[in-house]
């Protein structure tokens, strides 16, 4: 599996649109085994969506335009919004079967709840549940 993470200072860049770089980390038996970095920065929208599809199947990235959001998923890509923190523990939380919790959610965001993201099932194995 593939996850791609638009990166900023190893944060969750805030919006996707805007980002320079793309993080895009392999993952094998639920563990992150490598990364590798694209640049972003001049690329149009549909280049950037190119760029996502051509090297992953997750998108996990901070607010993305609707139009951006729409090339994504057109491609099959998973794309989970909203979210922020270090680029690295949320894609280690993902390579272990979990979506990031509400912590990791960007402030005053009220949409996540919606888009049928769910936390592991089970709190014991799961960082998102303390």
């Amino acid at each position: 599996m593939t996850i791609a993470v638009p990166v900023w200072n190893e944060n969750v860049s805030p919006v996707l649109d805007t980002a320079e770089q793309l993080r895009v980390f392999t993952i094998e038996n639920g563990r992150i085994v490598d990364h590798r970095d694209f640049p972003l920065g001049i690329s149009s929208t549909r280049e950037k969506s190119r760029i996502i599809a051509d090297n992953a199947e997750m998108l996990v990235c901070g607010a993305l335009s609707a139009g951006l959001a729409m090339m994504l998923e057109e491609t099959g890509i998973a794309v989970y919004p909203w979210v922020m923190g270090n680029a690295e523990q949320l894609v280690a939380t993902c390579a272990g079967g979990c979506f990031p919790g509400q912590e990791s959610v960007m402030p005053g965001c009220r949409e996540w709840r919606h888009r049928g993201r769910k936390r592991c099932g089970n709190p014991r194995d799961c960082g998102n549940h303390r």
